[in-house]
């Protein structure tokens, strides 16, 4: 169960002890009126919100998790663009649980891997391409890491590549080297590189060749750009996940420890009430014998 700490929680406790203080400086802060508690962040209040602010001004029910929609949203507010394929491969390789949805520690782990401005410490911003592994993924629904070739064709659907069944097929059987009927993404991405319209894809990238550029030196930098694009992602994404676990281990120890202080705790006071004393727990704790 994943728990959520409100923004009018935390207003509330600057100003000590005066509510309506603390609901006009809420107010104040977050635009907030009588009529609507919930904070509606400025464009220039989203590009200085801290992740737990973001988080919150996604999370309309207060259920302390956001979906993959409410993802995407963010991602255009904050001015990160990419594809819907590839935000959801970065939702799904953060949704640890594959709940479909991402607590807040999850959430702030995408945030370093998609955001260079208030996320990442090394600038990383994601491609605004589509790439072959976007695609790949999006149709590797259980994470086999191989399609079938039903799968193959909807991702040439997806990506657009024009091609004739009979080439399919052909492409397909050339790569399924084992006639297991399946292939890998790695295997996918040598046809993608032959299928596709090499001179679009690196454009789209800021690569311009001459028009009468061989097609094979076109791939060969194609392919060095995915490479690229691919290493910097996984980096990426690895140092996002090392963090999320990290954070998940640190509650998993608080909670340990506040468990065993409680116990601790009721320990000794089991012991003090069969020592016939009188106790008190707060600033300073005294006993006194009865």
């Amino acid at each position: 169960q994943r728990s959520r700490t409100s923004t009018r929680a935390r207003a509330t406790v600057v100003v000590d002890g005066d509510m309506e203080a603390a609901d006009n400086l809420f107010a104040g802060q977050y635009g907030v009126t009588d009529d609507d508690d919930k904070p509606t962040l400025t464009a220039e209040d989203i590009r200085k919100a801290s992740p737990e602010q973001l988080f919150e001004e996604l999370d309309s029910d207060g259920s302390g998790v956001i979906d993959f929609q409410e993802f995407l949203e963010l991602l255009k507010r904050i001015g990160v663009n990419m594809s819907e394929a590839k935000a959801n491969r970065y939702f799904k390789t953060l949704d640890s649980d594959g709940s479909g949805s991402l607590g807040l520690d999850e959430f702030k782990a995408a945030m370093f891997a998609c955001d260079p401005n208030g996320g990442n410490s090394f600038g990383f911003s994601p491609s605004s391409s589509l790439g072959p592994k976007d695609a790949f993924k999006m149709f590797d629904e259980d994470g086999s890491g191989r399609i079938d070739e039903d799968e193959f064709r909807d991702v040439l659907d997806f990506l657009a590549i024009k091609v004739t069944d009979a080439r399919a097929e052909k492409m397909f059987n050339k790569y399924d080297t084992d006639g297991s009927g399946a292939i890998e993404y790695l295997e996918f991405r040598k046809i993608w590189l032959q299928l596709s319209d090499v001179r679009a894809e690196l454009e789209r990238r800021g690569i311009a060749f001459g028009k009468r550029a061989p097609k094979a030196v076109m791939i060969r930098r194609l392919e060095e750009l995915i490479d690229e694009e691919e290493q910097m992602e996984d980096y990426a994404l690895s140092q996002a996940k090392a963090w999320r676990d990290f954070q998940r281990e640190l509650t998993e120890k608080r909670e340990l420890f506040e468990a065993a202080r409680m116990r601790a705790q009721e320990e000794l006071m089991d012991a003090l009430d069969a020592g016939g004393q009188v106790y008190t727990f707060g600033a300073r704790w005294r006993t006194t014998h009865s």
